[in-house]
């Protein structure tokens, strides 16, 4: 079964969760329906999580991408590894795009979304895939919005036990406030 880093401490940290609300009950649950449904078809890949990533990444960023285009693009890579990932990331999404039916999505949807609705924003500061610029960017158009980026963390702050996940049930408890953000100034670099 492929395990994403975000998911580790979010599957160790089941077994001690602290009873809050049916809220969290309702989180769980759909963790354990996310996370640990595996079907018969594409085994480790058949969750909700995934299948959510699929319908986005498919019809936003794949659908219509050819192979001469990707390999143009590869070329910025070093030959060692160059085929390889053509070989298995691009052909495997590819495949499973295809299964999965993906129409590109509507040109509306690339518009920010512009929203005085309270919305807490967190990236880490080493995020690759939604990099802090990103939070940035949205938060320009969300007029009740809360930025944090986590020193010291990448992608799936949110899983990250400690500062991000109290200042996430903060949010949860009071979406009108701004969580404090006094735990950050404890985070660090993993490394020196």
């Amino acid at each position: 079964m492929r395990f994403w880093m975000h998911e580790i401490p979010t599957s160790v940290s089941d077994s001690v969760i602290v009873e809050r609300s049916e809220f969290e009950q309702l989180l769980g649950a759909l963790h354990d329906l996310g996370y640990r449904t595996v079907g018969p078809t594409v085994r480790d890949k058949a969750t909700v999580t995934f299948g959510m990533y699929l319908a986005m990444e498919c019809g936003d960023v794949l659908v219509g991408a050819l192979s001469s285009d990707m390999s143009a693009r590869a070329r910025v890579l070093p030959n060692a590894i160059r085929s390889l990932m053509i070989k298995t990331s691009y052909t495997s999404y590819v495949k499973e795009c295809t299964a999965w039916r993906a129409k590109p999505v509507d040109p509306a949807c690339h518009s920010p979304v512009v929203s005085s609705i309270p919305t807490h924003l967190m990236t880490g500061e080493f995020d690759p895939r939604t990099p802090p610029a990103n939070g940035k960017a949205v938060a320009k158009t969300l007029s009740h919005s809360f930025l944090f980026t986590y020193p010291g963390l990448g992608h799936g702050a949110r899983y990250h036990q400690g500062c991000p996940n109290s200042m996430v049930w903060a949010f949860f408890d009071h979406p009108d406030r701004k969580p404090s953000s006094a735990c950050m100034a404890s985070m660090q670099a993993p490394f020196k």
